[in-house]
């Protein structure tokens, strides 16, 4: 009987990962299509915020996307004009990114799959950790 109702809420869990990822695929669709962005765009600029700037490699790990999707994504958002890239004045090897005031205004007014005031503090910090420790053990199970 216990292995059951384990099992019950493995599939539970499950069931729920699978419909926080189809509404994030239907609001990455929306986005795209209502406001020419796609949604690693969107977290590439939300990583930028706020920052006086951040290597490529920087963004990469702190939205967990690819250093090769992340390129792509830096060269159309160049593109648009809503970052720009400055040689790292300590490290002539590298470049920072940087939003322009554009890409400041597109980070702020976008709109977000979780509106802000969805969740008060406690709970913004109790899912936060709950889905933490469910991605630590995804990454282990998954040898992510």
């Amino acid at each position: 009987m216990g292995e059951l109702a384990s099992e019950s809420s493995e599939l539970r869990i499950l069931c729920s990962l699978r419909r926080i990822a189809h509404s994030l695929e239907k609001y990455s669709k929306n986005l795209d299509s209502d406001h020419n962005i796609t949604a690693p765009q969107l977290l590439c600029l939300l990583a930028l915020r706020g920052r006086g700037g951040a290597t490529p490699s920087q963004v990469a790990d702190e939205v967990y996307l690819s250093r090769s999707t992340v390129a792509g994504v830096i060269n159309r958002l160049e593109e648009k004009e809503l970052l720009e890239r400055q040689q790292d004045s300590s490290d002539r090897r590298r470049f920072l990114l940087t939003l322009t005031d554009q890409g400041r205004e597109v980070a702020a007014e976008l709109p977000l799959p979780l509106p802000e005031n969805a969740l008060d503090e406690g709970q913004r910090k109790s899912v936060l950790r709950s889905l933490k420790t469910l991605a630590e053990c995804l990454s282990v199970t998954n040898g992510g």
